[in-house]
């Protein structure tokens, strides 16, 4: 009998924890989660992706389908996919941006924010299936952690689009004043060391 072949293992799960970098670890985790999440936002209809798109419209009609479609990784042909099969669901409205009128604001409908509304809570009934082996505290030093790494991502992806402009670096430092604050007061309240 052939062991390596005849092996159930999982070959990820059969390299030592020691030869794990980080990275393989939430790419991982990544993919098993979203695979849960999806198959759970299938009984109403979602996906991960639309989930997404419809977040990033809760309380917000100022981003654009390319904004939200940048800010997710989705490509054009995608975006354009999911929003035609929410918008005629009746769940997202196209409004021409008043910027520029060649880009669309996404707007929820109230269909849609209710949608939403049920579909954060199975994110949430997820998260904690997923997460269910990590106390309170090491969910919130997870998520921590995981927003203090993609904000630094975040205002250097920034910098770089910036170059010498004055201007653009008073907007990125007052965003990322922002985020930070926004970071250490969620921190604060659930009782955690505050970032500097």
């Amino acid at each position: 009998m052939n062991t390596k072949t005849d092996s159930h293992e999982c070959p990820f799960l059969s390299i030592p924890n020691d030869m794990k970098p980080i990275i393989a670890l939430i790419h991982r985790a990544e993919h098993d989660c979203l695979v849960l999440f999806n198959a759970r936002l299938e009984r109403i209809g979602l996906t991960s992706k639309s989930f997404l798109i419809l977040g990033a419209s809760y309380n917000n009609t100022s981003f654009s389908q390319k904004d939200i479609a940048e800010a997710f990784f989705i490509d054009r042909t995608t975006m354009v996919n999911l929003i035609d099969e929410l918008e005629s669901r009746g769940l997202v409205e196209r409004v021409r941006h008043s910027e520029d009128r060649r880009q669309y604001r996404i707007i929820l409908t109230a269909e849609g924010e209710l949608l939403f509304k049920q579909a954060r809570e199975i994110a949430y009934q997820v998260e904690d299936e997923y997460l269910g082996v990590l106390s309170d505290k090491q969910k919130e030093d997870l998520r921590a952690s995981l927003l203090l790494v993609l904000n630094d991502q975040n205002e250097k992806k920034n910098a770089s689009k910036c170059g010498e402009a004055p201007e653009c670096w008073t907007e990125v430092k007052t965003k990322v004043k922002n985020i930070k604050a926004k970071v250490k007061k969620a921190v604060t309240r659930v009782g955690l060391k505050a970032p500097k």
